[in-house]
């Protein structure tokens, strides 16, 4: 299997194809934009926007690989590059990956700064 995604600079993020990429390899971030689109209810997502997802990019003082991913992803998505099973595939990691985070799992947004938060929260509540 492909070694996962790692994306590190701009221009890298502005040449990934999706579409050659299994969906268990996409980045987190995307995983969790669809799974936030999934649980919207009557929300509307500014950015990326729905219709044209780079409507916003050039708002931002400086272009961010995360931004840019996530604006390539759904740029592939409205254009109907992207397999048909992506949608679902990405709802059930983003679920499963959420339900982790709740227990505590894993953070994949904040790494390990957050769980070492996490549980220097837990020590000290321990030691009080």
């Amino acid at each position: 299997p492909p070694p996962p995604l790692k994306l590190r600079t701009v221009k890298e993020a502005e040449e990934v194809d999706f579409s050659k990429l299994d969906p268990i390899y996409y980045p987190d971030m995307i995983v969790e934009a669809e799974a936030e689109w999934a649980r919207r209810r009557h929300w509307k997502r500014v950015f990326p926007h729905e219709t044209h997802p780079t409507k916003y990019l050039d708002l931002f003082e400086t272009a961010r690989v995360n931004n840019v991913v996530l604006c390539r992803y759904y740029m592939q998505k409205k254009a109907g590059v992207l397999h048909q099973e992506v949608g679902s595939q990405a709802a059930k990691a983003a679920a499963a990956a959420a339900h982790n985070r709740t227990l505590g799992l894993s953070s994949p947004f904040y790494g390990e700064a957050v769980e070492g938060a996490r549980g220097e929260r837990r020590e000290e509540k321990r030691g009080s």
